[in-house]
């Protein structure tokens, strides 16, 4: 489910490095260590309930440390979507930066240097923002993007549910391999939740075991055909859940 109020961005907990997919493996490395450390670092500033599951994920209104977002492009719409909609980017990447890190991915080296160029010429801080490479289908992080959480041992890690273009309905391959593809580049384990599907958006959670999710788009016959509302619960106990609302939702609605 898209979130609207959020748009493209993904804002929990997120991490920070400078064009490791350009730069090589060795940067990635250093970059990984001080992800870990400045997410420790904030984790000690916010009060977690004890955990109880496999990972702890976060309160949204807990700090965080970036936004990300996913930078429209010409390649699946079209150029004149791209021009339409990125405007509305560049907007976000300057109001954003003015306060924490921008987490931009790229379609390819090419996109990150048109990129580049255009948020200069937009007086964007660019010590503010960094770039990963990756092709997308899409603009919407929040439903594909990674998704941090942490391990008992307080190991950072990305979680990574599928993802099937919301039902089907839009272009979606290269949005299923993203999570997987920034976790090499960042080098931060990736939990396989491949089994359903699941997008981002399509759950909130408080920080304390409660979950919220529609049955529109979670038990929706075009994500999870096979699996109920205890099948999915099951999943998400991981992350220290143990009360679950579920909304019926507004099937159709937006294109879930």
């Amino acid at each position: 489910m898209k979130k609207i109020t959020n748009l493209c961005m993904s804002a929990i907990l997120t991490t920070s490095i400078f064009s490791g997919y350009a730069l090589g493996k060795g940067i990635e490395k250093v970059q990984a260590k001080e992800i870990e450390k400045t997410q420790r670092k904030d984790m000690k500033k916010v009060e977690v309930r004890k955990q109880i599951g496999k990972y702890t994920m976060p309160d949204e209104k807990n700090k965080h440390e970036g936004t990300w977002l996913q930078w429209p492009h010409e390649f699946t719409y079209g150029q004149k979507y791209q021009q339409e909609v990125e405007p509305i980017w560049i907007q976000m990447t300057n109001a954003l930066s003015k306060g924490e890190k921008v987490h931009i991915v790229a379609y390819d080296q090419e996109e990150k240097e048109r990129i580049t160029e255009v948020l200069i010429d937009h007086g964007v801080n660019m010590e503010k923002i960094d770039f990963f490479i990756a092709p997308t289908d899409d603009v919407w992080a929040r439903d594909t993007g990674p998704i941090f959480v942490y391990d008992n041992d307080k190991n950072l890690k990305i979680l990574d549910p599928g993802f099937n273009g919301w039902g089907k309905k839009t272009p979606y391959k290269k949005d299923a391999r993203l999570r997987e593809n920034l976790s090499k580049q960042l080098g931060i384990e990736r939990i396989d939740w491949n089994k359903f599907v699941l997008e981002g958006g399509a759950f909130e959670l408080d920080g304390n075991g409660t979950a919220l999710l529609t049955r529109s788009a979670v038990t929706n016959k075009n994500r999870n055909a096979k699996l109920s509302e205890k099948d999915i619960e099951k999943y998400i106990s991981d992350l220290g859940v143990t009360n679950f609302i579920w909304l019926d939702g507004v099937p159709n609605l937006d294109i879930s």
